[in-house]
């Protein structure tokens, strides 16, 4: 931005060369450093260099080598320092002492060309060529950015020091923000620096208060070479494969297929190596100890990784740039307005007494734990109106008419104070499919609570507000703040969920299921349904019903039974047979088909991991075939003769929609044993069930998670300000 670069020119914001340290291996005295040509004015004599060495294992190890020439200033003499080893490792090192600085400094340089190919006076960026089978240099961090405090002081400060020199600090002119100081106070909060700072450190990997200051370009260069290196990864993926088919031809064909795929690796492991070279050029990394910061990129996910670190660093540079231009508009326009225009956001505060806001002071403690809740107070509720999500939302519900007839719920969504103003610029947003799969228990989506106390958790540090005075402005009298969180209510399309649970491997089966829009992840504890309402501005549900745990106060609304194995197996894992999630989802999606009638028979696969569901150990083989025994509705008659016991009616209570049967035969002619196993609906674990039958409780979260797959499912409604209340003794 045009004030980044002014703040450059005037010195603001400096950049100095940073001191290389000395390695803790290296065999000197304490009084020494690393040597520079030209009486210490030159660059300093100290490489790290990396390569994948495509000798060691069938795929190649990524090798490092470092050399440096350190002076011992006390002694009077040069130790030419040289490290070698697998990357992360502490490797070899070797130390050997020069009295003559020409001897020394040329060694230094010799060993360099032997190892990279290039001179060492070729060694920068644009100059430095990656010859085959030799060394990478690697680009390295060698400066340190010098931030002045008016550049990354927050906005309440910039007033507070304007208003010190006796200039008068330009007022918003925006009706929303002149009768609103509720809404400043959020701004000046959100827009702070520090929480920029904060996201660059925890996201990206900087350093304690450095700021991220990359320039888009330089991004999007990054960007398109990590890309090229995934493709290649790819690439050499699907050759690893064909190498492994080739490995079981003996013949002479395949010595020598084998021969040019072993030489198309090495061909494209040396690409790898090369355009990560490229990348260190245009992002320098922070070497580490044992340097496994520079690690050659070898596996798409590690590329992956990267892509989703730059990519936050860009929505960070972003932010940075509405925050830049409003410093550099504040001789002539406020910079909280400024920022609350580049927003493009509505934010309208709801009096104490709009029923909205009494509901969702409803909805916001009866979601606490009893204790908690004397802990907070809701001191504001923001009405929030996004450019273009409204429409977005609409249309979306335009073309799915089969959604538009649903209702639409009113769902918590809580946040770092790092990730608040980059939600409100530009909505939430799912993340893109090169992200770590890592903290997404269901999927990559858009994740939401019917219950405060699940989203108030994933609000971290607390915000710092100012106390106000009767006028609405900072009470000058006192250093107090307030600590408050910003939590966000949303209006999502659920459509029809996907219902789990939590101990089952959904990562080997897609989320939401086909012809299903969402999930619902199901918990011990959830709002009593019969108390959710309906708000009357929006007209979506709220789930301000008690709170209740599942089983106990509130039925199971889907819940598996079953029998002991008959006849008795002889051995324990026999007499236990698995009935995990796995299991009970497995037995639900035939009971969901409805062409699977009473008396049909399935078996299980016996090849991939379906026979895993059911047995606790597979080095036997066995059948395992599974028969629908009856299918039951809440209105069936007593006089079922299928049925253990007749189902109840709808409305009294507790019924089973289905009975199956489960044999297991082992192959080898053994005993065959089989158990019975009943789908109840409605059910307490204090209902009667079948003779013989036991309620296999589901393991479930301590709070519900919903989850959407389309940011256009979800919009946001409302802002709400949680205050924390601090307790006398």
């Amino acid at each position: 931005s045009a004030y980044l670069a002014e703040c450059e020119t005037s010195g603001k914001i400096s950049r100095s060369l940073v001191a290389t340290k000395v390695n803790a291996s290296c065999d000197v005295g304490n009084v020494s450093k690393v040597h520079s040509e030209g009486d210490g004015e030159g660059t300093e004599l100290d490489a790290l260099l990396t390569k994948v060495d495509v000798k060691n294992g069938r795929f190649g190890l990524n090798v490092f080598y470092r050399l440096q020439l350190v002076r011992d200033e006390l002694q009077d003499i040069y130790v030419l320092f040289t490290n070698w080893g697998r990357i992360g490792e502490t490797g070899k090192f070797q130390n050997t002492p020069f009295r003559d600085e020409t001897e020394a400094v040329n060694e230094f340089k010799k060993i360099f060309r032997s190892k990279t190919g290039n001179p060492w006076e070729s060694r920068g960026p644009g100059e430095f060529v990656k010859k085959p089978k030799k060394y990478n240099l690697v680009q390295r961090v060698n400066h340190s950015t010098k931030v002045d405090d008016e550049v990354t002081r927050s906005f309440r400060e910039d007033m507070e020091s304007v208003a010190s020199k006796g200039v008068v600090f330009p007022e918003p002119r925006d009706p929303d923000l002149v009768t609103s100081p509720s809404v400043m106070a959020m701004l000046a909060a959100i827009t702070d620096v520090r929480n920029l700072q904060l996201a660059a450190q925890t996201s990206c990997g900087f350093a304690g208060g450095d700021l991220p200051l990359a320039k888009q370009d330089e991004l999007r260069d990054a960007l398109e070479k990590l890309t090229e290196i995934r493709g290649l990864l790819e690439e050499k993926e699907e050759l690893v494969k064909e190498i492994g088919t080739a490995s079981g031809d003996l013949s002479d064909e395949g010595a020598t297929k084998r021969a040019l795929l072993a030489t198309r690796h090495e061909a494209l492991t040396e690409k790898v190596s090369e355009r990560s070279s490229r990348y260190y050029e245009i992002m320098p990394c922070q070497e580490d100890a044992l340097a496994s910061s520079i690690k050659a990129f070898d596996q798409v996910d590690d590329v992956n990784v990267e892509i989703t670190r730059l990519r936050m660093l860009s929505d960070i540079m972003e932010t940075y740039k509405m925050l830049l231009g409003a410093k550099r508009a504040l001789p002539t326009q406020n910079p909280l307005e400024y920022c609350y225009h580049a927003l493009q956001v509505r934010l309208g505060p709801l009096q104490p007494a709009d029923p909205e806001r009494q509901l969702i002071h409803r909805y916001f403690f009866g979601g606490l734990r009893s204790y908690d809740r004397h802990r907070y107070r809701i001191s504001n509720v923001f009405e929030v109106e996004r450019r273009g999500e409204t429409q977005r939302f609409n249309d979306f519900m335009e073309e799915r008419q089969d959604l538009k007839t649903m209702q639409t719920h009113l769902l918590w969504h809580g946040t770092r104070r790092s990730n608040l103003m980059g939600i409100l610029s530009q909505g939430l947003r799912v993340a893109p499919p090169e992200a770590p799969h890592h903290g997404y228990a269901y999927g990559k989506g858009l994740y939401f609570a019917n219950v405060a106390e699940k989203s108030l958790n994933y609000c971290d540090v607390p915000y710092a507000l100012p106390i106000m005075d009767k006028d609405g402005k900072p009470d000058k009298t006192t250093a107090k703040t307030r600590e408050v969180h910003y939590m966000l209510l949303c209006e999502v399309s659920l459509g029809k969920p996907t219902e789990v649970t939590t101990t089952a491997a959904w990562g080997t089966d897609p989320l939401p299921r086909d012809g299903m829009d969402s999930v619902k992840a199901l918990a011990v504890h959830n709002p009593d349904p019969r108390g959710a309402l309906v708000s009357p501005k929006c007209g979506a549900v709220l789930h301000v019903g008690q709170v209740k745990q599942v089983g106990i106060e509130l039925p199971y609304d889907r819940v598996w039974a079953k029998t002991e194995p008959n006849p008795t197996p002889m051995g324990w894992y026999e007499r236990n047979p698995k009935f995990t999630a796995e299991t009970q989802d497995y037995l639900s999606k035939l009971v969901a088909d409805e062409s699977f009638a009473v008396g049909n028979t399935h078996t299980v696969s016996t090849t991939g991991k379906d026979r895993e569901h059911f047995v606790q150990y597979q080095y036997d083989q066995r059948t395992i075939v599974i028969e629908l025994v009856s299918r039951e509705t809440p209105d069936a008659t007593e006089d079922d003769d299928e049925a253990d016991v007749a189902p109840q009616k709808a409305g009294s209570g507790a019924w089973y929609e289905a009975t199956l049967k489960v044999t297991i035969r082992p192959d080898d002619g053994g005993a065959a044993y089989s158990y019975s196993t009943k789908l109840y609906r409605n059910t307490l674990k204090s209902s009667p069930l079948a003779e013989g039958f036991t309620l296999v409780e589901p393991a479930l979260s301590e709070y519900a998670e919903l989850v959407v797959y389309k940011e256009a499912q979800a919009r946001i409604r409302y802002v709400v300000e949680v205050e924390t209340v601090i307790l006398c003794c």
